[in-house]
């Protein structure tokens, strides 16, 4: 199977802060989502609070795939999408693994975006303000052969 992807662009859509659990979290304004983003900001993402991501996927001239093909991209026989997620927190790689202790859910993986817009919601208390990254990649048996990722997106939690 080769998918056709050569490149993938990561960023932050948005971070919600829905930390009183009332189901209409609060878009942050640029410049909070900006100080979270920051390594000398002075904001963190906070238990409660969501950071909306980005995964595009991008052929060999560097076009945007259409996501009416993007959409297509589960697994053959699943509903679990292609694109994997990985995440670190303070150096230490997380991804739901049962081995390890995860400061994040993973919501709205599996749904129409087919894992392109997900959402990390900050879920256990860290301590102190520590980087997080975010990485999503093409497996080679998808992709032709290529592991394609994206830059990792960061960000600071607390």
């Amino acid at each position: 199977m080769d998918i056709g992807v050569y490149s993938v662009d990561g960023k932050v859509l948005f971070i919600e802060d829905d930390r009183h659990d009332t189901g209409r979290g609060e878009i942050l304004g640029d410049h909070d989502a900006r100080e979270i983003m920051s390594p000398t900001g002075t904001l963190a993402l906070r238990i409660g609070m969501r950071a909306h991501l980005d995964f595009t996927p991008r052929d060999k001239e560097g076009n945007e795939i259409p996501p009416e093909i993007v959409r297509t991209w589960w697994r053959p026989g699943t509903r679990i999408p292609i694109l994997d997620l990985r995440w670190w927190v303070g150096g230490r790689l997380n991804w739901n693994s049962a081995e390890e202790e995860d400061h994040f859910s993973l919501e709205s993986y599996d749904d129409v975006d087919v894992g392109h817009t997900p959402v990390f919601h900050h879920s256990k208390q860290i301590g102190r303000r520590t980087l997080a990254e975010f990485y999503g990649f093409y497996p080679a048996e998808f992709n032709g052969g290529r592991i394609i990722g994206s830059d990792r997106v960061k960000l600071y939690v607390i």
